[in-house]
């Protein structure tokens, strides 16, 4: 059985994405302190870590020499469970695909974000939060976060056991 990954996006997905701040809000010291959990991808994300999934954080951050301090705080405050080796940070000049080695199918990349989830050379699975997919040019996997935390984390393992059967079949 081929290993699996899942990859969690941060702004957006494990935390809000506040559409009303303006960027230079966004760019402030401390600002990712304040910004508030989504507590039912947590809890997916901690369910499947508890199930044994290797469960990483992919976010983008700004070259600003803060924003990257900033959201590991959160994350250590909000997502203990999960390692610092398994969080990763890329600037927004790449590909999130560009920092992860060996991508495989059941890499599969949990973003709101569609051009995140285009570029992702796993599988992507774009997350429905209530305020993104209103153009409707996402025609991929995707999961809504208006469910509980156990049923999230099972519907992700049964794309990823889809995932699986397709590659030994």
């Amino acid at each position: 059985m081929l290993k699996r990954r899942f990859f969690f996006d941060a702004d957006g997905v494990l935390f809000v994405f506040d559409k009303e701040k303006t960027f230079e809000e966004i760019c402030r010291p401390g600002y990712f302190a304040t910004v508030k959990p989504v507590f039912e991808l947590i809890s997916a994300a901690e369910e499947l870590t508890k199930r044994g999934e290797d469960v990483y954080i992919l976010t983008k951050v700004l070259e600003d020499g803060h924003s990257k301090q900033d959201k590991l705080f959160s994350f250590r405050l909000h997502l203990p469970f999960i390692p610092e080796e398994n969080i990763i940070f890329v600037s927004y000049s790449r590909e999130k695909s560009s920092v992860i080695p060996n991508i495989s199918p059941t890499d599969i990349l949990i973003d709101d974000f569609s051009p995140n989830c285009r570029e992702w050379k796993g599988t992507a699975v774009k997350l429905y939060n209530g305020y993104n997919g209103n153009k409707g040019t996402w025609k991929g996997l995707s999961i809504n976060n208006n469910s509980y935390g156990k049923v999230l984390a099972d519907q992700l393992q049964g794309i990823a056991m889809i995932i699986e059967q397709r590659k030994t079949a």
